[in-house]
């Protein structure tokens, strides 16, 4: 059974006709589906809202790194935020308090046993986002 499958933004603009739509939108934004059946013209609809987390971890540098690492990040519309340095191998952590009006931190991982660690961003107590650090 073949479908027609039609996008549209909440203004009722086409913006995409086919099965997988990729967007990037910067706020959240909902789009409407439109799916027709080819076989019987059977005419449904759908919506689906595509929801732009404000936060992120950015750039790690040096990754691996063997005494310190610069993490980016993005937590400037939180309350509160951290981020959770956590052993992949023990599930040791240790967390860094942010400065939300800050973009990066430096963290000494000389004393990390060797490995690979989760960095995991924690805003207003939910975690947020997460990417690897490899410690040599």
């Amino acid at each position: 059974m073949l479908q027609n499958i039609t996008w549209y933004d909440s203004q009722g603009n086409l913006v995409f006709t086919g099965r997988e739509l990729t967007v990037s939108p910067e706020v959240t934004k909902s789009y409407r589906l439109e799916i027709i059946t080819d076989d019987d013209g059977y005419k449904d609809y759908d919506e689906v809202e595509v929801k732009v987390n404000p936060y992120s971890i950015g750039n790690i540098a040096p990754n691996p790194t063997s005494n310190q690492a610069i993490i980016n990040y993005v937590a400037d519309q939180a309350t509160s935020a951290y981020l959770m340095v956590v052993s992949t191998v023990t599930g040791i952590s240790n967390n860094y308090i942010l400065d939300t009006t800050q973009t990066s931190i430096a963290i000494d991982v000389s004393n990390y046993p060797t490995g690979t660690y989760a960095v995991v961003l924690v805003c207003d107590c939910d975690i947020e986002a997460s990417k690897n650090l490899f410690k040599q």
